[in-house]
């Protein structure tokens, strides 16, 4: 920058309007290398990105508390920890709706749920945004963990996307509690 300033370059138009419109453009070029040429007095701190890594590992069995104080239960397929920030926990919505706890081996059935009564699916697998985890956590219990290779035929293709409430809502809404 400072050569194209001391050699001139990009004053024509400048030229053009008299040495008055020269004079004054000059000098807020000259102005304007003095100040890319000192530090920056106040430099504003770029934005770190928090890194949320998926929560769970695949296999995980999570019993997951209802409004009404019943379980339903969730396994995680599969984690992506890909993005640069964003890590998400694949889980599927298993049948169960209980005021205990799930059993471990419910977890190695692996019963998916079902469309509801009007035919309506709910999201059977579901890709969960770890960073909305923390606000769920109280309502998710680690039951324990299936070998990886229970879990690999549940079909994965059919996913939607969201935060970990939506994982509650959808049993919610599935046993009933949620219109």
């Amino acid at each position: 920058v400072a050569d194209i300033v001391d050699r001139g370059l990009g004053l024509e138009r400048w030229r053009e309007g008299g040495s008055s419109m020269l004079a004054k453009r000059e000098k807020v070029v000259r102005e304007f290398l003095d100040k890319i040429s000192k530090p920056n007095p106040k430099p504003v701190k770029p934005r770190v990105e928090k890194r949320y890594p998926p929560i769970y590992l695949p296999g995980d069995c999570l019993a997951v508390e209802l409004s009404d104080g019943s379980f339903g239960a969730v396994i995680v397929l599969a984690c992506d920890d890909r993005h640069e920030t964003e890590g998400f926990d694949i889980v599927a919505l298993l049948e169960w709706h209980s005021a205990e706890r799930p059993p471990l081996e419910l977890f190695e059935q692996g019963l998916l749920i079902r469309p509801d009564e009007d035919g309506r699916l709910i999201p059977v697998v579901r890709k969960c945004y770890a960073r909305s985890h923390k606000k769920m956590q109280s309502k998710l219990h680690q039951i324990g963990q299936v070998s990886r290779h229970k879990t690999k035929d549940i079909n994965q293709a059919t996913r939607f996307m969201g935060r970990w409430e939506e994982v509650i809502s959808d049993l919610e809404h599935y046993y009933g509690l949620r219109s």
